[in-house]
């Protein structure tokens, strides 16, 4: 059995105080067209996560700066009006599905597109899967780990005003997305593996 974790941790690129479009300066960005998404490969072990983590922010704040820009890591903005208008047709917000799940029953509002009520919001998503030694996926229990995870970090998902109990199944497993862009790394990453190799 092989268990293994990835991020994707989610920041702005910024001209002065103006959120801008990654794509336009080569930043890697979400389906929403205003994140930078700094995405990890999947590790079996912490260490080496985090070191690649590491790098990659890194690289990104060098880019962001030898252009003028800067890279913020920060887990509410405020976004104009008329550059949700833009970004809405330029990504066809319409056509994107939410699939966004939620352990919480009768919770209706995620943080799927990543706007609410003029705030721009960043998560850090993380990837949870488990596989046997032929590459099989083995189904993980996701309401045992995402109460959890909820659990070991409930203050701070409640002071980022985020929403808690929220996941989405992908191919290799499934997601964690409850948490802020800017949570401690160190300690959620030890975190989900320890909650990980429990269940």
């Amino acid at each position: 059995m092989i268990d293994k974790i990835g991020i994707e941790k989610e920041a702005f690129i910024l001209k002065g105080k103006e959120i801008i479009e990654p794509a336009l300066y080569g930043f890697p960005f979400d389906e929403f067209g205003f994140l930078v998404e700094i995405r990890s490969h999947p590790y079996s072990y912490a260490s080496g996560l985090l070191h690649e983590l590491q790098i990659l922010t890194k690289a990104h704040e060098a880019q962001a700066k030898a252009l003028g820009l800067e890279l913020r890591v920060a887990h509410r903005l405020k976004i104009p009006k008329d550059f949700i208008e833009y970004l809405s047709k330029e990504y066809a917000y319409d056509y994107l599905p939410d699939l966004t799940a939620n352990i919480n029953s009768g919770t209706t509002y995620t943080h799927a597109t990543g706007l609410h009520n003029g705030w721009a919001t960043a998560g850090l998503h993380i990837h949870f899967s488990r596989h046997d030694e032929r590459g099989a996926r083995i189904q993980l229990p996701i309401e045992s780990i995402v109460t959890s995870m909820d659990a070991s970090f409930l203050e701070l998902i409640k002071k980022a005003k985020r929403v808690s109990g929220e996941y989405e199944i992908k191919k290799h497993g499934f997601e964690y997305r409850s948490l802020p862009c800017d949570a401690p790394i160190e300690d959620v990453v030890r975190t989900a593996f320890k909650i990980l190799r429990k269940v």
